[in-house]
């Protein structure tokens, strides 16, 4: 680094250490690290924007003295100095920046190679100094732009930036340099020179024009244009003749850019005469190269000059302008290219400026280019159109109708042409250019789009431009809406003329829309006119009478969610237009469609009933027919419906619509003429192979034959007859010529039929059902295999079953339908040809509901029949999958449109619905049973949906006879048993809903029998065992949450069931112990036990029954909770035979299977029993867990468990998991929990014990069980989940959650950490237990002595607790706990040695008393734990550290004082060791010293406070969270002890333990005080903080570094001798050098801040 030398005048020096670190800086600026870079360059630029003059000098002078620097490190020096040129331009010396000028220019011009990097900068730093010194950076730049010598590309350039950045400063030279540049101009080779040279030239005019269009502020308002003609004359010549034809494209758009500028400046007669040779030139650009955006932008400034001129010769130019500009507007813009989207917009306006002037020729030119056929045409002359109608509408405005006219030719084009029409129909309608007949045919047009289809999905392009009709659609109707409300003017071509789309059948999508603009219209009309609102029907061309716009408009309500809620939007209109219709209705509708609307806006298409809506429009309509009451007005709206068939042809569901209506229409008036005509034009119009249609023609003859029923009935028989001959009653016959169309036709009328039967009074039609509506539907039948004919007859049976039905029950009709036997056989073979189908079509529930019409009639049928009815029935619908469809999505005749899913419920349900007619036909308890007995073959299925559905069929049928029985006479349930037998195993099957039906069933049964033997047995309900609480809690698959809840079912029915009935329950229940499905059977166990248990001496005669079943039927048990429920009744033996039943169980190889564990767990369910084996097992465990034998092959295995005690530990396992052994295991608490907290110790590393060949299957079995990998499966854990499951059992659930939130029952199987498990083990019982504590104490003190290291561990983990919790009586408790840890401190193990410290040093927790007693002692202990040698972790040395914070903490000042500052200077080296826990342990115990800072001590203390208070502060940012929340805990403490408000404050206010903290603006903010309150202090806190800046953590070199450049960039001038500025500074140049490159970073940051020194 070379510093200037005296005398030097250009380097701005202060004498100062600033000096030396911008040198510094500037020489270090180029660093390997780019990061470290960027800190360089910010630091200069921060100490630049305080002494501009110094860091500016510097660059030069560094600059000047080292003109061979590395072109990088000049680049990022300059970079610094543009940087502070721009942002404190205005504290620049004149000097300091003319002699930076002069450096810039020659840092730009060094080279006349072009190198961007480098001389962007130089020209950047004149353009920024010339905004003030712009005479001085034009002087250097003239020097360098002599007459004759072609100047440097950046000279130039610089000239071009200056005069855009400083117009007024620059235009005053711009006369000399375009005297000196004029020349050069032919010189000029290079095609970087000519393009900077154009660009200058683009500048210049730009600025003069600037400067004259703002005179009045400029400095030589008499400047005029004509001042510089002569010059952009001469220059324009050069541009144009020998540039603009250049090859290189960057040059020829700047020429173009820079002409058109130039086009302004030149005189009115050059410009004319130029012209002619100008745009050609220009247009030729286009045809030869891609470069638009600027070729067209020169273009549109030298229109704008030739129009302003007023120009003759431009129009001999206009056809080639605009051939050359049109295809560019043929294309929209991508705008995700700036340059498209600019030129897009600048083609616009050259078209725009041109119309000022040609606009005829212009609409002239697109109109025939708007005929072509090419789609890019027509959009580019819509999209001028659009433009040139909102620019320039004063100069277009008389040529629109020619534009309107050009459009209708076009309006069938392609989606992208029509979008564009669309939004040139909107800018004509804002502008009111829509009045004429073809704006009405224009709004007509935007109305077809909105009915447009969506678009299929095979059609869907890649093309982003492309437009689906969706889109185009969504469009058009936001069009109409915003033409109807936005445009006050509309309202006159859209009234009443948009009326007509209504009954135009190809705008029937559009219909929402439509309405949309009627509803406003109509409500403006009768807001003004009210009930005189009237609508001129003659001058519509198809809604010529009110009632064909009602037939209309009552049709499109049926199906309101269609054409994108065309419902709702009609309704709206017709509320606003009913006085224009009829004025008898206003008051029903103003009434009802309201209520309508709220109806239909509070549904979803989710939720939506169309049923429910049908009756509520059929209501609607029949009241409004009502109110117009006349039959002359009625009638002509009847023809109006028949009128519009041709508008529905496409839409089944709208024509049934109408055909209600018909029928409502018909029904309402009283004229035969119409009913022929009507009945002619309904059978002509009706698509007899829809069933929609079908089913409406039904329904409209049904409506009819309620008022012509003599007249239909002969009208059908005929044609039933005569249809053969193809000739009919109605003339319509003939037209069906094919197979086909016959057997539709025969459906229809079979339909008919049954419509008419259900709707004509019963005393009229009895006498004609058999016949000739039986023998006609018969007739009709038999000679179809259609399956649409068999469809129409079943619902027609059903229809005629329920109509006779109907009679019988009213007493109107008393005679039986005789065909009623062959009518069920012909379903029984429906259904039977139906079972190996697939479901693909409604014949089963069409045939299942008819047949449940027809068991509802008398007489009852027999059970032979019932039974043969039932299987076919059920048979054909239980087997069905859930999902065939999608199983067999290809099956042969299946419609894949088809619904399954909605098919399948409704078979479902009509099955349902047929049973519960048979049920409910002979109402006795033996039919219901007899009934379930036929089902109970689905009941236990292995298929889940047969089990699902039967169950739902039983609970059906259970509910419909409980509600039908409810005003009975009391009957004896005598089959209640049986029937519960059957359901109780269904409680815990597999399926969540099988349970939940099996619960629903089994409540309507105890119901019924509650209802009618009340005095049998007691009904006192409790709360736990009500069915719905029992149902509540089945949704669970867990063994031990369905155990409980079929317990409690077992109890509930104990209590419901009466004693006749307890046998054939059990029975039936026994049976349910071999259900195919486990939880099924368990579930049976279950509640069979229970029963047994509680009601077992009612049962005395039948015992021996009961234990025989029993006995057969475990051998066949599979499931295992089935069996424990077998296994609980031989509990008994165990009473008389303990110990031999303990020995063999014990003998048992371990693990356990899993009989013998079900074994264990049901004996320990009797408290005496396991009092008696608890017992057992302690004095097992008293001998040695551990075993090392040899093994069968005479090797040795060491850490052994043994067998027995390992037998007795998996056993405890299982027994501590049944609650009965809570009682029993809290009075053995102590010595449990000491036992199993020594072998799990003993079993850490331990395996499995060898067993012999007799004991085990095989010996790789025996291997795997002992891999130490396997850890699912060892000793250790073993008896750790004994010890967890006791926990449980004993209710200590927080001790088991405390462990397992921190992990430590997985630590207590690992060698190194389960000491701190047991310890944590040993404070949950302190918390939870601290009764316990005492006992405990007794049964470990003995293990102290042992020769084992995991007894004394273990021993020691807890007693170490015992002592540092506080619980009830430990008090008592101190002495014999401390005796025995300061007795193990010199114990041969680390790990206890390291336990005692850590226990001994919890003494804060005993009373003052014992703390006077043991203090000394303990200290004593402490200090040596930091020395213990054997200790290369450091563990000894931290719980030491550790535990003197805590005895600090309680102890008095005189006991310290002596060894106060001895503590402070042991302490001090902690600080900097390696390991972050002793680090922050040191801190800790540090601050907590500052409690005896107060005594005697406090002078001596607060020195070693200052001497540490560097390395706390450093250490505040450390690596480690836990060293920095020490940092923090120890200043907040030391804080007040430091004689100053301000800082502690500080600490008290920012050093929050879990805040965080911005160390760089604390430390700034806590140097400023420092500096106020310890100005002593400042020079030792600054001498401190060196020696951490050569530390051997980055991050504490990095601290210190910013400390001090914040405690030396705070200190006042007058204050800077408090310190070894020089030395310091030193220190920081060095580090500047370091090899981390964070360090760098952090010393330019600091160095940032010394602007000062």
């Amino acid at each position: 680094m070379m510093m200037p030398v005296a005398g030097e005048d250009i380097v701005k020096t202060t004498g100062g250490q600033i000096d030396n670190i911008v040198f510094a800086l500037i020489d270090a600026t180029l660093d390997r690290n780019d990061n470290v870079t960027q800190a360089i360059q910010s630091s200069l630029f921060s100490i630049g924007k305080h002494q501009p003059n110094l860091v500016l000098s510097s660059c030069y002078f560094y600059l000047a003295r080292h003109p061979k620097l590395a072109l990088v490190h000049k680049i990022i020096i300059l970079g610094v100095v543009e940087k502070i040129c721009t942002e404190v331009l205005n504290s620049i010396k004149k000097n300091v920046a003319v002699e930076i000028i002069k450096l810039a220019v020659e840092e730009m011009v060094n080279t006349k190679e072009i190198v961007p990097e480098w001389q962007n900068l130089a020209s950047g730093i004149l353009v920024s100094l010339g905004r003030n010194f712009h005479n001085e950076v034009m002087e250097q730049l003239l020097l360098r732009f002599q007459p004759g010598v072609l100047p440097h590309f950046f000279v130039v350039q610089t000239m071009a930036n200056l005069a855009s950045a400083n117009v007024f400063g620059m235009v005053p030279f711009l006369k000399s340099v375009l005297g000196t540049m004029l020349p050069l101009l032919g010189m000029v080779k290079s095609e970087n020179m000519k393009w900077t040279f154009a660009h200058a030239l683009a500048k210049f005019c730009e600025a003069i024009l600037e400067y004259i269009a703002n005179a009045d502020k400029s400095p030589d308002p008499s400047v005029t244009k004509e001042a510089f003609v002569s010059e952009i004359s001469s220059a324009y010549d050069v541009l144009f003749i020998n540039w603009l034809p250049s090859r290189e494209a960057k040059v020829r758009s700047e020429v173009v850019v820079a002409l058109g500028h130039m086009t302004h400046l030149l005189s009115p007669e050059k410009l004319e005469e130029h012209l002619p040779k100008f745009i050609p030139a220009v247009l030729a650009i286009y045809k030869r190269h891609q470069e638009y955006q600027h070729t067209t932008r020169g273009l549109c400034m030298a229109l704008d000059a030739a129009i302003s001129n007023h120009s003759v010769v431009l129009e001999s130019q206009l056809d080639n302008i605009l051939n050359t500009l049109f295809p560019q507007i043929c294309t929209l813009p991508d705008y995700s290219q700036p340059s498209g989207v600019r030129n897009h917009n600048e083609v616009l306006r050259c078209f725009a400026v041109l119309a000022s002037v040609y606009s005829n020729r212009l609409v002239t030119f697109l109109l025939q280019k708007l005929e072509s056929s090419n789609e890019a045409y027509r959009i580019g002359s819509l999209t001028v159109f659009k433009h040139l109608i909102n620019s320039c509408d004063a100069h277009i405005s008389n040529k629109v109708p020619l534009i309107v006219s050009g459009l209708k030719p076009i309006l069938d084009s392609g989606n992208k042409v029509k979008k564009v029409i669309a939004q040139v129909i909107v800018t004509l309608a804002h502008h009111d250019h829509l009045k004429s007949d073809d704006g009405l045919e224009l709004v007509k047009f935007i109305i077809y789009q909105c009915a447009l289809p969506d678009d299929p999905t095979a059609r869907r392009s890649g093309d982003p431009s492309y437009v689906s009709n969706e889109a185009l659609r969504g469009m058009c109707e936001n069009v109409i809406h915003l033409l109807t409300t936005t445009v006050e003017k509309m309202e006159d071509i859209l009234w009443p003329s948009i009326l007509d789309c209504l009954l135009d059948e190809n705008l029937t999508p559009a219909i929402s829309a439509v309405c949309k603009s009627l509803t406003v219209l109509a409500s403006k009309k009768r807001n003004e006119l009210g009930l005189d609102f009237t609508i001129d029907y003659g001058s519509l061309l198809k809604v010529t009478t009110p009632q064909s716009l009602l037939a209309r408009l009552l049709v499109v309500i049926g199906r309101p969610h269609e054409d994108r809620d065309r419902g709702l939007h009609a309704l709206k209109f017709m509320k606003a237009v009913v006085p224009a219709i009829h004025k008898g209705p206003i008051s029903v509708w103003d009434k009802d469609i309201p209520l309508l609307i709220q109806y239909l806006e509070s549904f979803d298409s989710t939720d939506w009933d169309q049923k429910q809506w049908e009756n509520k429009v059929t209501d609607f309509i029949s009241e409004t027919l009502a109110h117009i009451d006349r039959e002359d007005w009625i009638i002509p709206y009847g023809k109006a419906l028949l009128s519009q068939f041709n508008l529905y042809s496409d839409s089944a569901d709208d024509k049934y619509v109408l055909l209600i209506n018909l029928g409502l229409v018909i029904r309402k008036i009283a004229n035969k003429t119409f009913l022929n005509e009507a009945l002619d034009t309904i059978f002509q119009n009706v698509n007899h192979s829809n069933p929609t249609e079908r089913l409406g023609c039904a329904l409209a003859v049904g409506l009819c034959g309620s008022s012509f029923a003599d007249l239909v009935l002969v009208k059908l028989e005929n044609v039933a007859k005569d249809f053969k001959k193809n000739a009919g009653l109605f003339g319509f016959i003939r037209e069906f010529t094919g197979d086909s169309d016959h057997e539709n036709l025969k459906a229809t009328i079979i339909l008919c039929y049954g419509h008419i039967t259900i709707n004509t009074p019963i005393q009229q039609i009895s006498p004609r059902i058999e016949t000739p509506i039986l023998r006609c539907v018969a007739t009709l039948y038999s000679s179809s295999k259609d399956p649409n004919v068999k469809q129409s007859m079943l619902e027609t049976i059903k229809l005629i079953a329920d109509a006779v039905h109907s009679g019988q029950h009213k007493k109107q009709c008393l005679d039986e339908l005789r065909s009623r036997s062959e009518l069920l056989g012909l379903m029984r073979t429906i259904l039977k040809s139906e079972t190996s189908l697939p479901l693909t079509s409604n014949i089963r529930s069409l045939a299942l509901n008819a047949s449940a019409s027809l068991v509802s009639l008398d007489p009852a049928l027999k059970d032979e029949d019932k039974r043969n009815i039932i299987q076919v029935a059920v048979g054909s619908v239980y087997s069905l999958p859930r999902d065939f469809l999608h199983e067999k999505p290809k099956e042969e005749g299946i419609d894949p449109t088809l619904d399954f899913d909605k098919l399948l419920i409704s078979t479902v349900d009509a099955l349902n619905f047929f049973l519960q007619k048979l049920v409910l036909k002979e109402r006795t308890f033996t039919n219901l049973e007899s009934i379930l007995q036929i089902l109970h073959k689905w009941m236990v299925s292995k298929n889940a949906v047969e089990r699902e559905r039967c169950l739902h069929s039983t609970l059906h049928i259970l509910r419909a006879y409980a509600e039908a029985s409810e005003n009975d006479a009391y009957v004896p349930f005598n089959t209640l048993g049986n029937i519960l037998g059957m359901l109780v195993p269904r409680c815990t099957d597999p399926q969540v809903t099988v349970r939940h039906l099996a619960f629903d069933s089994i409540d309507v049964a105890v119901a019924m029998a509650m209802r009618v033997q009340v005095s049998t047995v007691s009904f006192n309900e409790k709360p736990e065992l009500s069915l719905n609480y029992l149902k509540s809690q089945i949704i669970s698959d867990d063994p031990s949450s369905l155990f409980i809840v079929t317990k409690s079912l077992g109890k509930f029915i104990c209590e419901k069931l009466p004693l006749d009935q307890l046998y054939p329950f059990l029975r039936c229940l026994v049976n349910g112990l071999c259900d195919p499905h486990s939880q099924s059977s368990s579930g049976a166990s279950v509640v069979l036990n229970t029963v047994i248990k509680h009601r077992g001496r009612e049962l005395r005669v039948e015992i021996p029954n009961i234990i025989e079943a029993v006995r057969d039927i475990l051998n066949s048990v599979q499931c295992p909770h089935t069996r424990k429920g077998a296994l609980r009744c031989f509990q008994n033996l165990a009473n008389h035979h303990l110990t031999a039943v303990l020995v063999s169980l014990l003998n048992s190889p371990v693990p356990l299977d899993m009989n013998t564990t079900d074994i264990w767990q049901t004996l320990s369910q009797d408290k005496s029993l396991a009092n008696h084996i608890i017992e057992y097992f302690l004095e097992i465990f008293s001998d040695n867990v551990i075993s090392s034998p040899p093994d069968p092959h005479g090797r040795s295995i060491a850490y052994v468990a043994a067998h027995k005690p390992l037998a007795a530990i998996c056993a405890l396992r299982e027994m501590f998991k049944v609650p009965e052994m809570e009682t029993c295991s809290r009075e053995h608490f102590d010595r449990l929990f000491s036992s199993l907290v020594v072998v799990s110790g003993a079993y850490v590393g331990a395996v499995f014990p060898v067993y012999s060949a007799d004991n085990v299957k095989s010996l790789a079995a025996l291997q795997k069980k002992n891999d130490p990998k396997s850890s699912s499966q060892s000793p250790v854990r073993f008896a750790v989940e004994t010890l967890k499951n006791f926990l449980l059992c004993v209710k200590e659930d927080v001790i088991v959650s405390s462990m397992n939130e921190g992990g430590y029952w997985v630590m207590m199987e690992e060698q190194d950490k389960y000491p701190e498990a047991i310890a944590a083990l040993g404070r949950a019982i302190c918390m939870c237990c601290p009764d316990q504590v005492p006992k405990l104490i007794t049964v470990l003190n003995p293990l102290l002595n042992s020769s084992l290291d995991v007894h004394r561990i273990v021993s020691v983990s807890l007693f170490v607790e015992f002592l540092s919790q506080s619980y009830k009586g430990r008090k008592t408790l101190t002495e014999p706990l401390m005796n025995s840890l300061l007795g193990r401190l010199v114990d041969s193990s680390a790990v206890v040695r390291r336990l005692c410290i850590s226990g001994l040093g919890n003494i804060s927790m005993l009373d003052k008393e014992q703390i006077d007693r043991y203090s000394t002692t303990i200290l004593s202990a402490m200090m040596t734990g930091m020395d213990d040698r054997e200790d290369p972790g450091c563990n000894i040395t931290l719980e030491a550290m550790s535990g003197l914070s805590s005895i600090l903490s309680q102890v008095a000042e005189a006991d310290v004082r002596n060894i106060l500052i001895n503590i402070a200077l042991r302490i001090k080296p902690m600080f900097e060791k390696e390991k972050p826990l002793v680090r922050a342990a040191a801190f800790t115990l540090f601050g907590n010293l500052s409690r005896f800072a107060n005594g005697p001590s406090k002078e001596q203390f607060l020195e070693q406070v200052h001497g540490n208070l560097v390395p706390l502060l450093l250490h505040l940012n450390d690596e480690d969270k836990h060293v920095i929340k020490a940092c923090k805990y120890s200043l907040r403490h030391l804080g007040p002890i430091l004689e100053s408000d301000e800082m502690n404050n500080m600490f008290q206010k920012h050093l929050l333990d879990d805040a965080h903290l911005h160390y760089g603006e604390f430390i700034n903010d806590l140097t400023k005080t420092v500096i106020t309150d310890f100005p002593d202090k400042v020079g030792f806190y600054a001498t401190t903080c060196l020696s951490y800046l050569k530390s051997p953590f980055t991050t504490i070199q990095c601290n210190a570094t910013a400390f001090l450049g914040y405690l030396l960039g705070n200190i006042p001038a007058e204050k800077q001798n408090l310190v070894s500025k020089e030395r310091i500074c030193s220190a920081l140049l060095v580090l500047l050098k370091d090899q981390c490159p964070e360090v760098r970073i952090r010393v330019a940051e600091s160095l940032s801040l010394l602007y000062n020194y």
